[in-house]
């Protein structure tokens, strides 16, 4: 960790997941000292997950929040499974979910009930485990994605909602991912200020 600087003029302070510390900071401080050397900046990293950035201009104090913010960030995606589908998508002694994990670079939770987990720190991977997931399932049926049509406006429903959007079934077993910044015209910081589950929308 480098040392604090008060006489540097310019600060940010940020907070960060605990368990993300270490990712940070990474193997030999090898992690923050790229950050710091590529910004210019001066970092000290707390116990409890305070971050503060010092710079003599804010433009380089933003750029090094950013670098933190993308190591840390995460994506969720709610859904729920078959109750009778989650040995399939655990598999034996857990090898599938692991699969699934290490060649999208997620975390998967399955709990009793069918509602499953997923977080990233990218938006892409998060999707890719998800999509490989329904396949497992099979929710999505061939004769029903037959039937959309591009270019056509159907009336779905939020069966679910991320950071980045919210999931929209159009026809039984399709759903489609409506982008955060598709919900208004405006800036939108937090989907659930737009729509929710079960909320019905139009979608083209």
């Amino acid at each position: 960790r480098s040392e604090m600087s008060p006489s540097s003029p310019k600060y940010i302070m940020l907070k960060i997941p605990l368990d993300k510390i270490g990712a940070v900071i990474g193997t030999g401080g090898k992690v923050i000292k790229n950050i710091i050397e590529e910004t210019g900046t001066e970092i000290d990293i707390q116990d409890d997950g305070s971050v503060y950035i010092y710079s003599t201009d804010t433009e380089s104090a933003e750029k090094a929040k950013k670098m933190i913010e993308d190591i840390t960030i995460e994506f969720e995606i709610k859904m729920r499974i078959p109750t009778n589908k989650i040995g399939e998508v655990i598999g034996t002694r857990g090898s599938t979910i692991k699969n699934i994990q290490e060649s999208t670079n997620s975390n998967i939770n399955v709990n009793d009930d069918g509602t499953l987990y997923i977080k990233s720190n990218n938006e892409e991977s998060l999707l890719k485990a998800q999509k490989i997931i329904k396949d497992i399932v099979g929710k999505v049926k061939s004769d029903s994605v037959n039937d959309v049509k591009m270019g056509e406006e159907y009336t779905g429903i939020v069966v679910n909602t991320t950071s980045f959007g919210a999931f929209v079934e159009i026809l039984p077993g399709v759903e489609g991912l409506l982008h955060i910044s598709k919900l208004s015209d405006e800036r939108v910081d937090r989907v659930e200020d737009i729509v929710k589950v079960g909320d019905k929308v139009k979608v083209i």
